[in-house]
């Protein structure tokens, strides 16, 4: 009996180790790189002023798109949030702005940022009343950001996102509707030497893609 226990331990053990291998054979590669070979990467979010008494904005996903010639790699990269969900941007105004977003990412060029919003966006008037903030272009989609930025090994770099709220939001429409249209400026925390260009994301009938023709994953 106990040889019959001893064995069936034995080949349990067998078993276990052979789908461990079997797993990590199966599994993708990972690029992970120690802090010297890799940027501390951030994304704050700010706002300029504006007549409102506040703005909420839903935000769930934050993508970068980075490009490594040296190791000729290029793809989107997920930065993940220090919180998902609603921001009132009027809280972010005179200089304030909070960390939304934060990895340890590649060096390479950065030339894109996307930003995937909820579809719980409103707007609260200075007179108290509640509007939803209906999304243009399929904003719920991501909203695009084209810059042009180098993420250099070991030395850490930040973003501000910086919203104008006056100029984002349109309305009140024929039937009384606000529209978020976002009009944003993506500037380096310590100098403010490009402006973030949009493309807004339409999934139509097939593929996400934006206005200017281009699919989701390809850059300018």
């Amino acid at each position: 009996m106990f040889r019959k226990r001893r064995r069936f331990f034995f080949l349990s053990g067998i078993l276990s180790m052979a789908v461990l291998c079997w797993l990590t054979s199966c599994q993708k590669p990972r690029l992970i790189l120690p802090p010297s070979q890799s940027s501390k990467f951030g994304i704050y979010l700010t706002d300029s002023r504006s007549n409102y008494q506040a703005v909420w904005i839903s935000i769930q996903q934050i993508f970068i798109y980075v490009a490594n010639d040296a190791l000729k790699q290029s793809g989107w990269i997920e930065v993940p949030m220090t919180r998902q969900g609603l921001y009132n941007l009027l809280n972010f105004q005179d200089g304030k702005d909070t960390l939304i977003a934060q990895a340890d990412i590649p060096p390479g060029t950065i030339s894109q940022i996307r930003l995937i919003l909820g579809n719980n966006n409103s707007l609260i008037l200075n007179n108290g009343s509640v509007f939803p903030l209906q999304a243009g272009y399929s904003l719920s989609n991501g909203i695009q950001l084209n810059i042009q930025d180098t993420l250099q090994a070991g030395a850490p770099f930040s973003l501000d996102i910086n919203f104008n709220t006056a100029s984002s939001i349109t309305g009140p429409n024929a039937t009384g509707q606000y529209t978020l249209q976002p009009v944003i400026n993506v500037l380096p925390r310590i100098f403010a030497h490009y402006v973030g260009r949009i493309a807004f994301l339409d999934p139509g009938n097939g593929p996400i893609k934006t206005i200017i023709g281009k699919n989701f994953g390809d850059v300018e």
